[in-house]
């Protein structure tokens, strides 16, 4: 096993540093670059900001402490440029991606045994790659996978060998937490259920694990009203509509918008398929063999707080469902579907199949033809040329490549990756003394739309949805404007890039 693995590392090397960059970028989103920049800036010792100006909570802990420690020695050993970063986090998610189908074939040996040589467990890598390995590069989901995978491989040691490693359990669910931290109130109260009633001594089990994940919670939420002024985060106040319901205006969004109908909208309407099907599988199955009925139970929790998950997100999210949100529901989903076909080989073998003309087609369809960064990277190499280091830019939208590839100081104007001062400024129509008190020099869009009207440029496609404000700009103020391209395997979008000087 061991030989297998250094040579997984190799070849997980050679991919990372050699591939063709722009080929390995479409591995990411433009949101992943949020977490890179601002993880790079704290290794520097610049502390936590994306923009350089604004410090922010804008992201989930777990992830960017990880990515921190990544970038550490690099950084303190020498000058690290933007795509060396991303080379080493391209690195850092194979491992993490070898780390997912490991414990996930580790703990179906443990309760299948040797049934899990058969050939047709390919299935399951081939599905994994189709949906959540060829994506979420530089985001959170691949590590919250493999926790989940981690924990499912102790609880199905234990289900084998009648103990309880209650340590362990607990600290993999506090990870779980600091991973994604609204999975404290979707995953783990289900997962904290299912494992009370399949381990022996629950009392222990139950005061541990409550005990540690509320102490972890509550040093959190007081970390960030120490350290930003507030519980929660930047982000999550953005997007936290709660408690008023916009479900029907999410659920419009997802089937409108070609992007989005074939990717998030699929893959939620494969998460409750897979639920309701495996429910009833499950129940039906229920009793026959104890330490697989034990495991299905654990699989089942797990997809009871997929559906949670997305219904939340579905009922209050602003931004609706975001593609990387799915990627831990759909590897659950996917397990479930293999669990309950697991014994008939036709269906098996036919899944195989359907699974890798999949596979061939979304990897050729969204990674080799269509290089959906490469307008946004050229144009974030123009502003490193024509932007002064210590010069600030406004962007308003799909500034994660921009700002990171620049290496300029690119200030997220949405708010994801910003502070609750210029929170408080967005919601105020304030925009104007923000910029004048930051001495921002830069204004930074892109459109689909020609913006010349009327002898002026005007950005009326996002600044006045988000910010409120239309900002308008005689020809004089035009820097420079370059071609854009955004390519998706159901579509594509042209228009340009346009960098203006503020007044």
């Amino acid at each position: 096993m061991r030989k297998y693995v250094y040579i997984f590392f190799f070849l997980a090397a050679l991919c990372a540093f050699l591939l063709p960059f722009q080929f390995l970028l479409n591995f990411a989103h433009d949101d992943s670059f949020f977490y890179i920049k601002t993880a790079g800036n704290f290794a520097k010792g610049l502390g936590s900001t994306f923009d350089g100006i604004n410090l922010t909570d804008g992201y989930h802990p777990l992830y960017f402490i990880s990515l921190v420690l990544l970038f550490f020695i690099p950084e303190f050993l020498f000058r690290t440029s933007p795509e060396f970063l991303y080379r080493l986090v391209v690195l850092y998610h194979l491992i993490l991606i070898f780390g997912i189908q490991y414990f996930v074939f580790r703990s179906l040996k443990n309760i299948f045994k040797k049934e899990t040589n058969n050939i047709y467990v390919l299935i399951l890598p081939v599905l994994f790659s189709s949906f959540i390995f060829i994506r979420d590069f530089g985001l959170e989901s691949h590590l919250a996978c493999l926790l989940v995978s981690v924990f499912i491989s102790v609880k199905s040691k234990e289900l084998n060998t009648g103990e309880n490693n209650i340590y362990l359990k607990s600290i993999i669910l506090i990870l779980l937490f600091l991973t994604r931290t609204d999975y404290l109130y979707t995953f783990i109260p289900f997962v904290l259920i299912a494992d009370y009633y399949t381990s022996p001594g629950k009392k222990k089990y139950i005061l541990f694990s409550l005990s540690f994940l509320f102490v972890t919670a509550v040093l959190y939420y007081l970390g960030n009203y120490l350290f930003f002024g507030h519980i929660d985060t930047v982000s999550g106040r953005i997007l936290n509509n709660f408690p008023d319901i916009i479900f029907l205006s999410n659920i419009n969004t997802l089937l409108t918008d070609p992007a989005k109908f074939y990717n998030q909208f699929a893959k939620i309407v494969i998460v409750f398929a897979a639920f309701i099907f495996f429910a009833v599988y499950y129940f039906r199955f229920k009793g026959k063999e104890s330490t697989i009925s034990k495991f299905y139970l654990i699989i089942l929790s797990l997809g009871a707080g997929s559906i949670l998950f997305t219904l939340l997100h579905l009922l209050f999210n602003n931004y609706s469902m975001r593609e990387w949100y799915m990627t831990m529901p759909v590897m659950l989903a996917i397990i479930m579907l293999f669990l309950a076909i697991r014994k008939n080989k036709f269906v098996l073998n036919i899944s195989l199949i359907l699974s890798l003309i999949l596979l061939i087609y979304v990897f050729y369809g969204s990674r080799i033809k269509n290089y959906k960064y490469v307008s946004s990277y050229e144009y974030a190499k123009t502003l490193n040329y024509l932007v002064n280091i210590n010069e600030s830019i406004y962007q308003v939208d799909y500034c994660g490549v921009a700002g990171f590839f620049s290496e300029r100081n690119v200030i997220d104007g949405d708010g994801l990756i910003n502070s609750f001062e210029y929170l408080d400024c967005l919601k105020s129509g304030r925009i104007d003394s923000y910029l004048a008190k930051y001495n921002v020099k830069y204004y930074s869009t892109y459109s689909t739309n020609n913006l010349l009207k009327d002898s002026v440029y005007t950005d009326n496609n996002f600044s006045d949805k988000i910010n409120g404000k239309e900002f308008i700009f005689p020809k004089s103020s035009l820097v420079t404007e370059q071609p854009f391209n955004w390519n998706h395997i159901a579509f594509d979008l042209t228009g340009k890039w346009y960098l203006f000087k503020l007044k």
